[in-house]
């Protein structure tokens, strides 16, 4: 059981490690940003980024469970006058 737990204590510390690699290299790339957006919004803008990019190279899809901020709009049918 001991082997198991050191495997995943290397996994997990080895998806640190890039998470952090990740996000230095994204805060070096979007630097220009930090002023503009402030650092709140570039921190959160960071990490969904580093999250999405993560997501795309292993493969895996994101689930999104809120719903679109924007209402549909629905054609209306009119009638020729």
């Amino acid at each position: 059981m001991k082997h198991s737990n050191n495997e995943q204590d290397a996994k997990s510390a080895s998806q640190r490690e890039t998470k952090q690699q990740v996000t230095e290299k994204l805060e070096t790339v979007f630097a220009s940003l930090l002023p503009v957006l402030g650092e709140k919004k570039f921190n959160k803008r960071i990490k969904k980024a580093r999250k999405v990019l993560l997501h795309t190279i292993n493969g895996t899809t994101i689930n999104k469970s809120h719903k679109s901020a924007r209402p549909k709009i629905s054609e209306k049918k009119f009638r020729a006058g």
